[in-house]
């Protein structure tokens, strides 16, 4: 009987499959072995090269000859620790001093020079500029500014780097200006109304003085029988007197320096104690102050007139003139006698506003 021998081969087919450009697993990736802080020093027998992952202070370390060293935060990659640490650079004098761990390098700075040429020779140094042994001082300009607070305007002047002054004035110079130069230089405007009064008993010049400024205009006003500051009482000579004492009115006037012009006028109206037959009255463009006394009738007892004279650094003076009345009434009763002269015995209490 024969025998027959079957061999079978079998054929065994295998795939490889590539992929391009394909991402890779984790698996797929190069992994490096993973050794905490502590026990690095456990690690045996390294070689100069070998890399680790320390995964407690998540760094890469590498062993060299100084032992196992963080390649992303080494201080030389080489190994090397003494030619790069400490760095310093420090300019000492004119020297640049670069200074590590492996000595100091100096390099000369004293041939570097600058040129500095000042614009302004002269003023006060607000700084120095030193190139090599050269030593230049920063100048500032001279300029001024000064004020002549004693002038009527108070002017300010400015002389600028070449000398050249300028002026300007603080105060306008008009004459009917009312504002001045005050005590520390500035604009000052002080008081520029006052009143006040003045009694005039008698014939000449009746002078006002203290008020606080030089005035420009001032203005009157007086009552007949009116004569002093303080009074409460009839006419103090009897009822139905006919003379002087029982004469009344008011009488208003006023002066005023425009641009060196003067003007000046008064006014009275009145009337008499006995009866009221005719009224006495008076205008002036020649006086500031006016009052005609007039009787029942209206006829002149006597005038009181003043005429103004000057206005002056604190007040005013007036030209007074006492005028004889018309009337003679010749009796030794003194309510019925009557004299021309009457009026030279009478004062005027006068009430004044004055503006500067």
């Amino acid at each position: 009987m024969k025998s027959f021998k079957i061999i079978l081969t079998v054929t065994c087919s295998f795939f490889i499959q590539t992929a391009l450009a394909q991402t890779p697993t984790g698996a797929e990736m190069l992994g490096l072995n993973n050794v905490p802080t502590a026990e690095l020093a456990n690690v045996t027998a390294p070689i100069i090269g070998s890399l680790l992952f320390n995964p407690t202070d998540q760094n890469v370390y590498m062993y060299t000859t100084a032992g196992w060293t963080t390649i992303n935060n080494a201080n030389d990659l080489d190994g090397d620790t003494t030619n790069e640490l400490n760095t310093t650079v420090v300019l000492n004098g004119t020297n640049l001093e670069t200074t590590d761990a492996g000595g100091t390098i100096t390099t000369n700075l004293a041939s570097l020079t600058s040129t500095v040429t000042p614009v302004v020779t002269t003023g006060n140094t607000i700084a120095t500029h030193t190139s090599g042994t050269t030593t230049t001082n920063i100048t500032e300009s001279n300029t001024s500014l000064v004020q002549n607070a004693t002038s009527a305007t108070g002017e300010i002047t400015y002389t600028n780097e070449s000398g050249i002054a300028n002026t300007a004035q603080v105060i306008a110079a008009e004459t009917d200006n009312q504002i001045e130069v005050g005590a520390n230089g500035g604009a000052y405007l002080g008081p520029t109304v006052y009143t006040g009064t003045f009694i005039i008993s008698g014939e000449g010049t009746t002078t006002v003085t203290g008020i606080p400024f030089q005035p420009s205009q001032v203005t009157f006003v007086a009552n007949a029988n009116v004569e002093s500051l303080d009074i409460d009482s009839d006419n103090a000579v009897g009822d139905n007197a006919r003379g002087i004492s029982n004469s009344f009115g008011t009488m208003n006037g006023f002066a005023r320096n425009t641009n060196g012009t003067l003007v000046q006028q008064s006014m009275y109206s009145g009337g008499h104690g006995n009866s009221i037959n005719d009224n006495s009255r008076y205008a002036s463009s020649s006086n500031c102050i006016g009052v005609r006394y007039g009787d029942q009738n209206g006829s002149s007892l006597g005038k009181i007139e003043g005429a103004f004279n000057a206005f002056t650094p604190d007040g005013f003076t007036i030209a007074v003139n006492y005028t004889n009345g018309v009337i003679t009434v010749n009796s030794t009763t003194a309510t019925v006698n009557v004299q021309p002269g009457d009026v030279n015995n009478e004062s005027l209490l006068v009430m004044y506003t004055a503006y500067k």
